[in-house]
C-alpha cells in the first residue's frame, strides 16, 4: 500500500484524539519530549503496522 495514502488517514485519526490545554501534561512533559514503548506478549500473534510506526514522530 502506498504510504502517502495511509499516512494522511492515520494523522487524521490521531488529530481526533488530540486534546488541548491539559495543564498536568503541559506541566510535566516538555514540548520536545520523545517517548518510546515496548510491547510484551503472552502468546504468538501477528503485529501489523510496524513499518508505518517505526521511527515516526506525531
Amino acid at each position: 500500500m502506498n504510504p502517502l495514502y495511509y499516512e494522511s488517514i492515520v494523522r487524521e485519526a490521531l488529530s481526533e484524539d488530540l486534546g488541548f490545554q491539559d495543564l498536568t501534561t503541559e506541566a510535566i512533559i516538555s514540548e520536545t519530549h520523545c517517548s518510546a514503548a515496548e510491547i510484551t506478549v503472552k502468546a504468538e500473534g501477528i503485529l501489523a503496522g510496524m513499518g508505518y510506526c517505526t521511527n515516526r514522530k506525531y
